[in-house]
């Protein structure tokens, strides 16, 4: 991409994101040990556990004057997916939700029911009559942040 983003969010790289998957992945393996299985099979369900929480991927979001970019990253390049969005044919960036990125642990912990909720759904309509929903894990503060410069931006070309 030739220009440089205006906005972007790194959860991927955060180090909480890791002391989390950490933690969690460690819970879950200690959960197998107590397990009444046969060992043979603890320690592959142990390895498919750590393997998951390592690349598991992460959304992250980023933005300049002509791109909106969606972006799923993972440690395992193949499994990272990438959104590109033109801002000039964006008619309309609705959030739905009031998730916050300080609520996640809470969210997986209680499956979600708090008032954090899991994601947030963003819905946006484009010039062609089209539009896609997307439940995003980026924080409600963000979304609305890039919301604000998708607006400015297409006020601007008018």
């Amino acid at each position: 991409m030739k220009n440089q983003y205006l906005f972007k969010t790194n959860y991927f790289e955060r180090p909480w994101t890791w002391v989390r998957r950490i933690l969690v992945a460690f819970v879950l393996c200690m959960g197998t040990l107590i397990l009444e299985i046969p060992w043979p099979l603890k320690v592959p369900l142990a390895i498919l556990i750590i393997t998951y929480w390592t690349v598991k991927p992460k959304e992250d979001l980023l933005l300049n004057r002509e791109e909106l970019v969606l972006i799923k990253r993972s440690k395992m390049k193949s499994f990272t997916k990438t959104k590109v969005y033109q801002i000039s044919n964006i008619t309309s960036f609705r959030i739905k939700g009031v998730h916050n990125s300080k609520w996640e642990i809470i969210d997986f912990l209680n499956g979600g029911s708090n008032a954090g909720g899991i994601s947030n759904l963003v819905e946006i309509s484009f010039r062609d009559g089209s539009s896609t929903s997307l439940n995003l894990r980026i924080d409600r503060a963000e979304l609305d942040q890039a919301r604000n410069m998708i607006y400015k931006f297409n006020t601007e070309r008018r």
